[in-house]
């Protein structure tokens, strides 16, 4: 969720104020809100584009159009981590209720208000299942106890197996 006018009135910051970046670490619970000192293998985003019809002030719940999607451009290119490969729309046909995805995040682990230190910023991931899908969305964890994203996940990847290659599902 990229909204540059909900972030600054939610946070009282200009979104130009506040640091956009890419790590490879999977812990990065020690530079939660706004350090000082960013990990050492940190790459600025010096833009970021959302779709024009995305608002978090009008985002729908359950499954429908949000437009939710944004592009983050990087100072410098990741060379050492592969890309995913993001589903076809031939291949969008396997996305159904009960397919098997694993999911990750870097979101809360716990549904405190204001999370622990050490509870948030951390990679975890896990596979879950589809509950039900739309023209636009797909639930992920349809029963309490099923693994899913959590706040803070937001932008975490989806992936799914099909036809026996890794995809990028969302």
């Amino acid at each position: 969720c990229v909204d540059f006018a909900y972030f600054e009135a939610m946070a009282g910051l200009e979104f130009s104020e506040v640091d956009i970046l890419f790590s490879r670490q999977a812990d990065l619970s020690a530079y939660t809100g706004m350090p000082q000192e960013w990990p050492s293998d940190a790459v600025y985003a010096w833009e970021a584009v959302t779709h024009q019809g995305f608002s978090m002030d009008s985002i729908g719940m359950g499954l429908s159009e949000n437009d939710d999607i944004g592009l983050l451009f990087l100072e410098e290119a990741i060379e050492d981590v592969a890309p995913a490969v993001v589903v076809t729309s031939d291949e969008a046909d396997a996305i159904v209720e009960g397919a098997i995805v694993d999911i990750v995040g870097w979101g809360q682990q716990t549904s405190d208000q204001t999370p622990p230190a050490g509870t948030v910023g951390i990679k975890m991931g896990g596979q879950s299942v589809i509950g039900a899908v739309a023209d636009y969305e797909f639930q992920v964890g349809p029963a309490d106890d099923d693994v899913r994203k959590c706040h803070g996940d937001s932008g975490g990847p989806t992936f799914m197996e099909i036809d026996g290659g890794v995809r990028l599902i969302g």
